[in-house]
């Protein structure tokens, strides 16, 4: 009975530790797209150049 709620802890935890870690990914991917929206002109992001059209 202990091991079953041990292993439901642990991959609870590893869900929580995912889940920042995309966050993390996820930031870091908006505050580089941002700061390609300066000059929409010479950005080789393909989905801002679709965002242009």
């Amino acid at each position: 009975m202990k091991s079953k709620y041990l292993m439901i802890m642990t991959i609870a935890i590893c869900f929580l530790g995912l889940s920042i870690i995309c966050q993390v990914i996820e930031a870091i991917l908006f505050r580089q797209m941002i700061r390609e929206t300066e000059n929409m002109s010479t950005t080789d992001n393909k989905q801002l150049k679709q965002c242009k059209l």
